[in-house]
């Protein structure tokens, strides 16, 4: 084959689709039984946290009807739409688990096996995993978890496990980290019809705080606001202005009186949710800024920064992912957002799809798979010069400390990638 995409989810689906109009020959190794990736594991109540103009394929409409934010079923109908209109199952091996190792052998760089059975080859690999799949565990729970981050306790439990837990009998249940996984989380025990809130305590434990924007401001939807004069402005004028702009729509627009960010608005700490405000408002919720120093389960408590809290049924790390091993930001950095570079120097043949946050994650994946496309065609991936990458990343490096950022976001560049 001439490409290789590992993984079938949002950013997997957007880059097939590209390379089948570009008529590339390609196979798409998939590791479980369907397509979808992370939204496979979401909660029943998950919805977008961008409107969905912001979260589409550039060739495929969502059907009438469908929700402004799309739920978790909406948003895998939507996907399997695509996949149809673009007739991708023929192109894809479920079920299969690849190992690859670098080669070079008749124009062929990889070799990759599957399920330790058969192999194929491929000139390129596009690496689509994204990066929901490896969960964030702090240092304070390490102890629970296995080396693949998986619980051996019932009562703590990362995120991307919550939606098969029983929640029979938890009269306390403690969320760590306040955002978007934890908002979720809020919301589907707002709406379970079998939980009673009035006899259930939930405390939300927080080390940063967000900016939490309504679905809709006067009608009109709150991300379809940040286009790109918004991103423009907010990037370019001073923090203290910002902040004075945010906080007086706070009070007056949105009546919230939560604390905001010490970083400009960007992929990570923009919330699409009020259920925090809503929650606290109805007393609901308590919302702690507090960092937890100690764990101990068999007495139910927690030590944090300024108290003591005990009689704990369930503890839930709302914490993130962490990037692959291969992709730790100290080390490996991707050239124009898609080819790792390593000690200035460009890894060549593989691109990685999607790992660089951004509101239009899969416009962004479609544009960078075309623009990986460009530089296969090209080979200029033989040619650029060292000077040229270490450019590239001395430009990203300087814009992420203008906007006060430490990870790889396009954000802001979000309208200059095409």
């Amino acid at each position: 084959f001439e490409f290789v995409i590992i993984g079938f989810g949002a950013s997997g689906i957007a880059a097939a689709i590209e390379l089948k109009s570009a008529n590339k020959k390609f196979k798409i190794i998939e590791k479980s039984k369907t397509y979808g990736g992370c939204w496979n594991f979401a909660l029943p109540s998950s919805c977008l946290q961008t409107h969905r103009a912001y979260y589409k394929f550039t060739s495929v409409d969502y059907d009438q009807g469908t929700s402004q934010f799309p739920n978790k079923l909406e948003v895998l109908n939507y996907f399997r739409k695509a996949i149809d209109i673009h007739n991708l199952h023929q192109n894809v091996l479920f079920n299969s688990n690849a190992k690859w190792e670098y080669i070079k052998e008749q124009n062929l760089n990889w070799k990759i096996l599957i399920n330790n059975k058969y192999t194929i080859y491929s000139r390129e690999i596009l690496i689509c995993t994204g990066t929901n799949y490896l969960p964030k565990i702090p240092r304070q729970f390490k102890t629970y978890f296995d080396d693949k981050n998986r619980s051996n306790l019932l009562n703590i439990i990362h995120s991307s496990s919550f939606h098969k837990y029983d929640l029979n009998k938890v009269k306390q249940i403690i969320i760590v980290g306040n955002g978007a996984s934890a908002c979720d989380i809020l919301k589907f025990l707002v709406q379970n019809p079998n939980l009673n809130l009035s006899k259930i305590e939930v405390k939300v434990f927080y080390r940063n705080p967000k900016y939490f924007l309504p679905t809709a401001v006067k009608g009109i939807p709150g991300t379809i606001i940040l286009g790109d004069p918004f991103l423009k402005f907010f990037e370019f004028v001073p923090k203290s202005v910002s902040n004075f702009l945010i906080i007086l729509a706070y009070i007056f627009v949105l009546k919230s009186y939560l604390p905001i960010p010490n970083q400009k608005i960007n992929s990570f700490n923009i919330i699409g949710s009020l259920i925090i405000q809503k929650m606290i408002a109805k007393g609901l919720l308590s919302y702690h800024k507090e960092e937890i120093e100690y764990v101990d389960v068999n007495n139910k408590l927690i030590k944090t920064s300024d108290a003591i809290y005990t009689d704990i049924d369930l503890i839930i790390l709302a914490t993130g992912f962490n990037l692959p091993n291969e992709l730790d930001n100290t080390t490996l950095k991707l050239y124009k957002y898609v080819i790792p570079v390593k000690n200035d120097e460009i890894i060549k043949n593989k691109g990685y799809i999607g790992f660089n946050r951004t509101y239009n994650f899969i416009r962004n994946s479609e544009l960078l798979t075309r623009r990986y496309i460009a530089i296969y065609d090209t080979d200029s991936n033989q040619h650029l010069s060292k000077e040229e990458v270490i450019s590239w990343i001395k430009k990203v490096e300087k814009r992420k400390k203008e906007n006060n950022l430490n990870f790889l976001d396009s954000t802001y560049e979000l309208f200059e990638l095409d």
